[in-house]
Protein backbone atom coordinates (compact mmCIF):
# COMPACT_ATOMS: atom_id res chain seq x y z
CA UNK A 1 0.00 0.00 0.00
CA UNK A 2 1.89 2.66 -1.18
CA UNK A 3 -0.31 5.81 -0.62
CA UNK A 4 -0.53 4.18 3.13
CA UNK A 5 3.17 4.36 3.16
CA UNK A 6 4.05 7.89 2.06
CA UNK A 7 1.19 9.09 4.74
CA UNK A 8 2.96 8.13 7.56
CA UNK A 9 6.23 9.13 6.13
CA UNK A 10 4.97 12.62 5.81
CA UNK A 11 3.38 11.87 9.35
CA UNK A 12 7.09 11.10 10.58
CA UNK A 13 8.87 13.82 8.47
CA UNK A 14 6.31 16.61 10.12
CA UNK A 15 6.74 15.56 13.45
CA UNK A 16 10.32 15.44 12.87
CA UNK A 17 10.18 19.15 11.64
CA UNK A 18 7.65 20.24 14.64
CA UNK A 19 10.46 19.16 16.61
CA UNK A 20 13.07 21.01 14.85
CA UNK A 21 11.37 24.24 14.82
CA UNK A 22 10.22 23.94 18.05
CA UNK A 23 14.18 23.82 19.27
CA UNK A 24 15.06 26.32 16.86
CA UNK A 25 11.82 28.72 18.01
CA UNK A 26 12.13 32.74 19.83
CA UNK A 27 9.21 34.40 19.82
CA UNK A 28 6.05 34.45 17.78
CA UNK A 29 6.75 33.90 14.46
CA UNK A 30 8.62 30.97 15.68
CA UNK A 31 6.03 29.84 17.57
CA UNK A 32 3.90 30.15 14.62
CA UNK A 33 5.28 28.03 12.34
CA UNK A 34 5.88 25.17 15.19
CA UNK A 35 1.55 25.74 15.63
CA UNK A 36 1.20 25.55 11.97
CA UNK A 37 3.66 21.87 11.70
CA UNK A 38 1.53 20.97 14.31
CA UNK A 39 -2.04 21.57 12.59
CA UNK A 40 -0.60 19.87 9.56
CA UNK A 41 0.96 16.50 11.50
CA UNK A 42 -2.31 16.37 13.73
CA UNK A 43 -4.69 16.95 10.81
CA UNK A 44 -3.26 14.40 8.11
CA UNK A 45 -3.37 11.87 11.55
CA UNK A 46 -6.72 11.91 12.22
CA UNK A 47 -7.66 12.22 8.41
CA UNK A 48 -5.51 9.50 7.35
CA UNK A 49 -5.56 6.75 10.47
CA UNK A 50 -9.38 5.92 10.09
CA UNK A 51 -10.81 8.20 12.48
CA UNK A 52 -14.30 8.82 12.54
CA UNK A 53 -16.01 11.71 10.96
CA UNK A 54 -17.09 12.91 14.51
CA UNK A 55 -13.88 12.66 15.81
CA UNK A 56 -11.71 14.80 12.94
CA UNK A 57 -14.76 17.46 13.15
CA UNK A 58 -13.81 17.40 16.69
CA UNK A 59 -10.01 17.61 16.42
CA UNK A 60 -10.07 20.37 13.66
CA UNK A 61 -12.07 22.41 16.25
CA UNK A 62 -9.28 22.09 18.45
CA UNK A 63 -6.67 22.66 16.21
CA UNK A 64 -8.45 25.88 14.91
CA UNK A 65 -9.23 27.14 18.85
CA UNK A 66 -5.24 26.57 18.93
CA UNK A 67 -4.45 28.48 15.64
CA UNK A 68 -7.13 31.03 16.98
CA UNK A 69 -5.52 31.76 20.29
CA UNK A 70 -2.10 31.79 18.89
CA UNK A 71 -2.67 34.37 16.48
CA UNK A 72 -4.92 36.38 18.65
CA UNK A 73 -1.71 36.66 21.12
CA UNK A 74 0.46 37.88 18.25
CA UNK A 75 -1.81 40.37 16.71
CA UNK A 76 -2.73 41.68 20.42
CA UNK A 77 1.12 41.66 21.52
CA UNK A 78 0.35 40.22 24.68
CA UNK A 79 3.66 38.73 24.56
CA UNK A 80 5.90 37.95 27.49
CA UNK A 81 9.29 35.96 27.79
CA UNK A 82 8.17 34.00 30.55
CA UNK A 83 7.14 30.41 29.11
CA UNK A 84 9.93 30.84 26.60
CA UNK A 85 7.32 30.91 23.74
CA UNK A 86 6.09 34.46 23.50
CA UNK A 87 2.66 33.66 24.61
CA UNK A 88 1.25 35.48 28.15
CA UNK A 89 0.44 32.39 30.45
CA UNK A 90 -3.38 32.36 30.16
CA UNK A 91 -2.94 31.67 26.49
CA UNK A 92 -0.07 29.37 26.86
CA UNK A 93 -1.97 27.44 29.34
CA UNK A 94 -4.71 26.66 26.70
CA UNK A 95 -2.52 26.37 23.88
CA UNK A 96 -0.49 23.26 25.71
CA UNK A 97 -3.15 21.74 27.14
CA UNK A 98 -4.59 21.69 23.65
CA UNK A 99 -1.61 20.30 21.76
CA UNK A 100 -1.22 17.61 24.94
CA UNK A 101 -5.04 16.40 24.17
CA UNK A 102 -4.00 16.46 20.73
CA UNK A 103 -1.22 14.36 20.51
CA UNK A 104 -2.33 11.75 22.93
CA UNK A 105 -5.41 11.54 20.46
CA UNK A 106 -3.05 11.54 17.26
CA UNK A 107 -1.20 7.99 18.36
CA UNK A 108 -3.79 6.20 19.87
CA UNK A 109 -5.54 6.23 16.11
CA UNK A 110 -2.22 5.44 14.54
CA UNK A 111 -2.04 2.58 16.33
CA UNK A 112 -5.25 1.58 16.12
CA UNK A 113 -4.33 1.51 12.62
CA UNK A 114 -1.42 -0.58 12.25
CA UNK A 115 -3.06 -3.01 14.55
CA UNK A 116 -6.44 -3.51 12.77
CA UNK A 117 -4.61 -3.34 9.43
CA UNK A 118 -4.09 -6.64 9.09
CA UNK A 119 -0.82 -6.81 8.02
CA UNK A 120 2.63 -6.02 8.95
CA UNK A 121 4.98 -3.87 5.97
CA UNK A 122 6.32 -0.82 5.82
CA UNK A 123 2.70 1.41 6.42
CA UNK A 124 2.92 -0.47 9.48
CA UNK A 125 6.41 0.41 10.94
CA UNK A 126 6.28 3.93 10.01
CA UNK A 127 2.79 3.93 11.62
CA UNK A 128 4.06 2.87 14.65
CA UNK A 129 7.63 5.23 14.14
CA UNK A 130 4.76 8.20 14.02
CA UNK A 131 2.77 6.99 17.07
CA UNK A 132 6.42 6.82 19.36
CA UNK A 133 7.21 10.24 17.98
CA UNK A 134 3.50 11.57 19.00
CA UNK A 135 3.89 10.29 22.00
CA UNK A 136 7.01 11.76 22.93
CA UNK A 137 5.40 15.34 21.82
CA UNK A 138 2.64 14.69 24.07
CA UNK A 139 4.72 14.23 27.10
CA UNK A 140 6.88 17.35 25.99
CA UNK A 141 3.61 19.80 26.39
CA UNK A 142 2.88 18.25 29.79
CA UNK A 143 6.21 19.28 30.82
CA UNK A 144 5.50 22.50 29.28
CA UNK A 145 2.19 22.97 30.83
CA UNK A 146 3.69 21.70 34.13
CA UNK A 147 6.51 24.31 34.29
CA UNK A 148 4.09 27.03 32.85
CA UNK A 149 2.27 26.89 35.69
CA UNK A 150 4.99 26.13 38.34
CA UNK A 151 8.54 27.52 37.18
CA UNK A 152 10.28 26.04 39.38
CA UNK A 153 9.48 22.18 38.92
CA UNK A 154 12.34 21.46 36.99
CA UNK A 155 14.62 23.84 39.47
CA UNK A 156 16.80 25.87 36.69
CA UNK A 157 14.82 27.68 34.07
CA UNK A 158 14.24 25.58 30.96
CA UNK A 159 12.76 26.44 27.44
CA UNK A 160 10.40 24.15 25.45
CA UNK A 161 13.73 22.95 23.21
CA UNK A 162 14.78 21.73 26.83
CA UNK A 163 11.84 19.87 27.40
CA UNK A 164 11.07 18.40 24.40
CA UNK A 165 14.83 16.51 24.73
CA UNK A 166 14.11 15.65 28.14
CA UNK A 167 11.27 14.09 26.50
CA UNK A 168 12.32 12.10 24.50
CA UNK A 169 15.37 10.88 26.33
CA UNK A 170 13.00 9.86 29.27
CA UNK A 171 10.98 7.94 26.52
CA UNK A 172 13.63 6.27 25.63
CA UNK A 173 15.16 5.86 29.04
CA UNK A 174 18.58 7.26 27.79
CA UNK A 175 18.75 9.48 30.74
CA UNK A 176 21.70 12.01 30.39
CA UNK A 177 20.91 13.73 33.95
CA UNK A 178 21.54 17.56 32.33
CA UNK A 179 17.54 17.75 33.00
CA UNK A 180 16.22 16.53 36.33
CA UNK A 181 12.77 17.34 37.25
CA UNK A 182 12.69 18.20 41.32
CA UNK A 183 8.68 18.83 42.18
CA UNK A 184 6.47 15.67 42.51
CA UNK A 185 4.01 17.01 39.49
CA UNK A 186 6.92 16.08 36.52
CA UNK A 187 8.53 13.33 38.39
CA UNK A 188 5.71 11.26 38.81
CA UNK A 189 4.99 12.04 34.16
CA UNK A 190 8.68 11.54 33.27
CA UNK A 191 8.35 7.31 35.49
CA UNK A 192 4.75 7.60 33.57
CA UNK A 193 6.51 8.13 30.46
CA UNK A 194 9.43 5.69 31.27
CA UNK A 195 6.80 3.06 31.80
CA UNK A 196 4.64 3.63 28.93
CA UNK A 197 8.16 3.75 26.52
CA UNK A 198 9.57 0.47 27.55
CA UNK A 199 6.10 -1.09 27.20
CA UNK A 200 5.70 0.52 23.84
CA UNK A 201 9.04 -0.70 22.70
CA UNK A 202 8.68 -4.34 23.42
CA UNK A 203 5.02 -4.81 22.95
CA UNK A 204 4.45 -2.33 19.76
CA UNK A 205 7.78 -2.26 17.88
CA UNK A 206 9.35 -5.72 19.15
CA UNK A 207 5.63 -7.36 17.54
CA UNK A 208 6.60 -5.49 14.66
CA UNK A 209 10.10 -6.70 14.06
CA UNK A 210 9.27 -10.35 14.66
CA UNK A 211 5.92 -10.83 12.69
CA UNK A 212 7.26 -8.37 9.36
CA UNK A 213 8.76 -10.15 6.72
CA UNK A 214 9.90 -7.57 4.00
CA UNK A 215 8.76 -9.03 0.27
CA UNK A 216 11.73 -10.98 -1.67
CA UNK A 217 12.40 -9.37 -5.23
CA UNK A 218 11.09 -11.81 -7.84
Amino acid sequence: MPGRNVTYLTVVGLVLATYAVSLAAHGSIGSSIAAVLQVATVWLTFVHSGAGPRMVRFSAGLLVVAVVILIAAVVAGFLSPRDGTGLPPVAAIAVYTLNALLYVLAPAFVLRDVVTSGRVDGGTVLGALAAYLQVGLFFAFVYRLIVTLDPTSFGSPVTTGDLLFFSFVTLSTTGYGDIVPVSWAPQTISVIEIVLGQFFLVAAVGKIVAVWVPKRPH
